[in-house]
C-alpha cells in the first residue's frame, strides 16, 4: 500500500478546530526515527511527518555530549545499511562524528522537509471511536493513523536513588542533553 500524499492534511471534526493528520507521525529523530523514515519513503509511503522535541535530529548523539561519549559497537556497525560510511575517523566512533553523521543521512535522505522540530509530544492517546492517534503536541494537536515511538531508551537521563546522596558532602554533577545539573554542598540544591 502506498500513499500519495506528500503534506499533512486537515482533518475537520464537527464543532472542533483544524487538526493536521498523517498516516504516519514518527516521534523522535536518532537511528531510530531515521531509519522508520527512510524505511517507509522505501516501501512508497510519503505521509508522515517526524516529530522531535529539539531543535535538531540526533537523539541520543545530539543530547549526550559530554567528554568522551562514543559508541560501544564498531563504526562501520553502528551506521544505516542504505547510508554506509566509509570515512569513520575511529572503529568506535564519537559523539560529534556520531551526530553529524546523523544530520548528514537527514540531509542526504531528503527528510527534512518532514521535520517538525521543536515539537515535544505531550500526550498520545488512541481514539478507537475515530481509529486514529491524537497527539498534543507543544505546536498544537496532531492526528495520525499510526505511530511510531522511536524516543529511545537513552532519552531522559535517570539519576539513580543512591542512598546518602543527600549527606554526601563533596560535588557532584551529571551531563545529559546538553545541560549539566550539579549538586552543591553548601546549599544542597541543583
Amino acid at each position: 500500500m502506498s500513499t500519495t500524499t506528500t503534506q499533512p492534511h486537515e482533518l475537520t471534526e464537527p464543532g472542533s478546530a483544524i487538526t493536521l493528520h498523517n498516516h504516519v507521525a514518527i516521534i523522535g529523530t536518532g537511528f531510530g526515527g531515521i531509519a522508520t523514515a527512510v524505511r517507509l519513503r522505501q516501501a512508497g509511503f510519503s505521509d508522515f511527518v517526524m516529530l522531535e522535541r529539539a531543535g535538531e535530529v540526533g537523539g541520543v548523539w545530539r543530547d549526550n555530549d559530554y567528554p568522551g561519549a562514543a559508541v560501544d559497537v564498531q563504526s562501520n556497525l553502528y551506521s544505516f545499511s542504505f547510508a554506509p560510511n566509509p570515512h569513520w575517523h575511529n572503529t568506535y566512533a564519537t559523539q560529534p562524528e556520531l551526530f553529524a553523521y546523523l544530520k548528514d543521512v537527514a540531509d542526504t535522505q531528503d527528510l527534512r522537509a518532514r521535520l517538525v522540530l521543536d515539537c515535544a509530544v505531550e500526550r498520545l492517546e488512541w481514539d478507537p471511536a475515530a481509529q486514529l492517534w491524537r497527539l498534543e503536541t507543544v505546536r498544537g494537536p496532531r492526528t495520525a493513523t499510526h505511530v511510531v515511538l522511536a524516543t529511545g531508551a537513552l532519552a531522559d537521563p535517570l539519576i539513580p536513588a543512591i542512598p546518602g546522596l543527600d549527606r554526601f558532602e563533596g560535588s557532584a554533577s551529571t551531563r545529559h542533553a546538553g545541560s549539566t545539573t550539579t549538586i552543591s554542598p553548601e546549599s544542597g540544591s541543583r
